[in-house]
């Protein structure tokens, strides 16, 4: 076993610029969290959570010894798939982590919390990732990866049947 304590991972990625590894967990309402995965840590489930359950005793992981995760929301978004867009990307997000979400509350592009992509910074020395900026899609994402060859972003669309991407067009 190499962690333990989590709910519902539903995306992994072995960041080699970073040296981290990064999973993406569904919470329970409220919760969903991305975590850097080390050896040996507990993460809490179903002990402590960010999110409300019948079995959640305790959200402030710190303090009961449990391994925090990265960052939570508040309001689900049904996070899925995680993926890193390197640094030498053209893409306007690259050296970012990239998370996909399925559902959500549905209030629109603004303040809709699924279908998009979640950008986020991670600040190696403090351990620390910062979101950057959210892309709402219209759309649930299924799946997510950078492609290397294209220098583009890849989604499997679940609502539209479809395959998405965003890349940078040559002139």
């Amino acid at each position: 076993i190499f962690s333990y304590g989590h709910r519902n991972p539903q995306g992994f990625k072995y960041v080699e610029e970073l040296d981290i590894i990064l999973e993406s967990e569904h919470g329970p309402q409220g919760g969903d969290e991305i975590n850097m995965i080390l050896e040996n840590k507990n993460y809490g489930w179903p002990i402590v959570s960010e999110g409300i359950d019948q079995f959640v005793k305790f959200n402030d992981h710190d303090k009961h010894g449990y391994f925090k995760p990265l960052y939570f929301w508040e309001v689900n978004p049904g996070i899925s798939e995680i993926t890193y867009v390197p640094e030498t990307s053209r893409l306007p997000f690259s050296d970012r982590i990239i998370v996909s979400s399925l559902s959500g509350a549905d209030t629109g592009p603004v303040n809709h919390s699924g279908k998009s992509i979640f950008i986020f910074k991670f600040d190696k020395k403090e351990n620390i990732l910062r979101l950057s900026d959210k892309i709402f899609i219209n759309d649930r994402i299924r799946d997510i990866f950078y492609d290397y060859p294209t220098d583009s972003l890849l989604m499997v669309l679940e609502d539209d049947k479809s395959i998405g991407s965003i890349s940078i067009l040559n002139n």
